[in-house]
């Protein structure tokens, strides 16, 4: 989950909208923040599993967990099997585009 000591980061601008430079700047770097503890806790968890210390169940589960995170009001998904990030705003779920994981 995200660090709760970070205040929220600003929601992506709803369709046609424009928000100030900094704002999206912003945004973006929180979402590049969450995606690379996402990546460091599943990398950790496939070093746990090829030593030996998890089972496949075990790293299965940490990886579904660390794919989730929660920003905000928002919910980030990490769509491994096809390389994608999304965002999920309670209504729908809009790719992220840019974003590798």
């Amino acid at each position: 989950m995200a660090d709760a000591a970070h205040s929220p980061p600003p929601p992506p601008p709803p369709p046609g909208a424009r928000l100030p430079t900094e704002a999206l700047e912003e945004w973006g770097q929180e979402i590049d923040r969450a995606v690379a503890g996402m990546a460091r806790t599943i990398e950790a968890a496939i070093t746990e599993h090829e030593a030996g210390a998890i089972d496949l169940t075990t790293l299965q589960q940490r990886c579904l967990e660390a794919g989730v995170v929660r920003l905000g009001e928002f919910v980030l998904l990490w769509d491994w099997v096809h390389g994608q990030v999304c965002v999920y705003d309670g209504f729908g779920v809009t790719v992220l585009p840019g974003i590798e994981p």
